[in-house]
């Protein structure tokens, strides 16, 4: 998969939009990031890597004004900033989109892209005709394939998380951030999503891609930057780097080395035939004519699109959604849940 409309590192400009200078951050006696150095350069995608602790979060908080520093700087296009609140952050045009959204879910997709910026009347009624014909122009200039008239709380979280990306772009975004944006996404729904985030970079946004998923970086990123232990590991080119490369900065050389001694697979181990769990012809509400079957000892994937009843199947198991047809068994013998307790 290749980023619509991507650029090379080469043909960015040369000047920082946004530039993070020797930053330090201390809570208590952690020491969270030590002398960090971070540049994003207009219409680049810049992912930035580190297992969990790095001080990945940290970082995007002092970007967002969630956290004051303790030392170093920030700049913006050549002009030093100082952020000790979200409001300054996002009037400095940076923007932010978590892995726990902020959406208003018994409102449209309309009214949580302009919540706040709602076109109004002279009397001050919001002009909803005007607010539909906005959001929906900004919707389809964007690619997202979302019906601004839909309740937020009906859709799936895919679309939720589509939502609160396309609101973090409408407005003066010169700045924006991704936590691991793609994690609940499907391959077709991560296309719509770096085609969302080409159309934003060729006009001029930067954007700080965080991700655990490796293959996503050489898709999407010109460059990489790497935190390890609260530092600095290395910022690469994408094109000029590898996938071994990237893994050493992450977790160390030693490490790196150590792992890959071991990659040789271990020998299957011997499973249970024995079912501690079966569901069979289980039906209702959203399930149809299910048959699941769970080994004891074994770990039991479930792959779905979503909306495939992945979850129904859980909620089932656990007594949330009441079981219409077919029968549940537990270690041989016939089960039927009457809620969570009892589960």
């Amino acid at each position: 998969m290749e980023l619509s409309g991507s650029v090379a590192a080469d043909s960015l400009p040369s000047t920082a939009l946004v530039r993070v200078s020797a930053i330090n951050k201390r809570f208590g006696g952690v020491r969270a990031l030590r002398d960090v150095n971070l540049e994003v350069r207009a219409g680049e995608v810049h992912a930035l890597l580190g297992e969990n602790g790095a001080g990945k979060s940290t970082l995007i908080k002092i970007l967002s004004g969630v956290h004051a520093l303790d030392s170093g700087t920030i700049e913006i296009a050549g002009r030093r900033v100082e952020f000790d609140s979200p409001a300054k952050s996002r009037a400095a045009g940076i923007a932010v989109v978590y892995q726990d959204l902020s959406l208003v879910e018994s409102l449209s997709v309309a009214d949580n892209l302009l919540l706040g910026r709602e076109p109004r009347a002279a009397l001050g009624f919001v002009r909803q005709r005007a607010l539909m014909a906005r959001a929906e122009a900004f919707l389809t200039e964007l690619g997202i394939p979302l019906d601004p008239r839909a309740t937020v709380g009906s859709l799936p979280f895919a679309y939720r998380q589509m939502t609160e990306i396309a609101k973090a772009l409408l407005g003066d975004v010169r700045l924006l951030i991704l936590d691991e944006p793609t994690s609940s996404l499907t391959s077709d729904e991560v296309r719509i999503l770096f085609d969302a985030i080409g159309k934003a970079t060729r006009r001029g946004v930067g954007v700080i891609y965080v991700t655990h998923r490796l293959n996503e970086v050489f898709e999407i990123s010109q460059r990489v930057t790497v935190l390890r232990d609260g530092a600095d590991a290395g910022t690469f080119v994408t094109a000029e780097t590898d996938m071994k490369r990237l893994v050493s900065a992450i977790v160390g050389t030693a490490r790196s080395a150590s792992m890959s001694s071991r990659a040789e697979p271990a020998a299957p181990r011997k499973i249970d035939p024995s079912p501690v769990l079966s569901l069979s012809n289980v039906s209702n509400d959203r399930l149809r004519a299910i048959d699941v079957s769970v080994l004891k000892g074994e770990i039991h994937g479930l792959a779905g699109l979503i909306g495939s009843g992945r979850t129904e199947i859980l909620e089932t198991v656990f007594g949330l959604r009441p079981l219409e047809s077919g029968t549940i068994e537990i270690d041989g013998r016939r089960w039927r849940p009457s809620g969570p307790a009892d589960a």
